[in-house]
């Protein structure tokens, strides 16, 4: 074989090891989520259409409370249906390190924001950063993943 059949070969080859990389990368978002107040756990998952988070238990219910409605949806066909798994984080898409170009809802406002999510310290937490426009204008919350046991 000819040494330039060979560089092109190994060439062709390493293209699928960068991106298997890159694709495990993106799915470490991937699992249950408890969010910053603990009051809530959001699973994130791969869809087609990017990463998404679906609220799956809520403390107040498991306090022996009735589950709380999406009352303040600025959709009022909404508003009667339960918080309790709603996707609240839809289309994250997953770039250098962080995911972004996703939505953030907010059940306790009705208002939808704009979304990244990044690491912070470790694959553990996980900053969730709504904003309007610019990430610059916006707030974080951090997430610590569930150890699932």
């Amino acid at each position: 074989m000819k040494r330039l059949d060979k560089v092109l070969i190994v060439g062709f080859l390493a293209q699928f090891v960068v991106v298997g990389s890159a694709l495990a990368q993106a799915d470490k978002i991937v699992g249950e989520w408890r969010t910053t107040d603990q009051k809530a756990k959001v699973k994130i998952t791969k869809e087609k259409t990017g990463y998404a988070g679906r609220i799956v238990w809520l403390k107040s219910v498991q306090d022996g409370n009735s589950t709380p409605l999406d009352a303040d949806n600025k959709d009022p066909a909404l508003r009667d249906r339960p918080i309790l798994g709603i996707n609240i984080i839809e289309g994250l898409q997953y770039d250098e390190g962080e995911w972004n170009e996703g939505e953030l809802y907010d059940p306790e406002s009705g208002k939808t924001y704009d979304c990244l999510a990044r690491f912070e310290e470790d694959e553990d937490q996980l900053e969730i950063r709504g904003y309007l426009g610019m990430p610059t204008f916006g707030r974080s919350v951090f997430w610590e993943r569930v150890e699932h046991k």
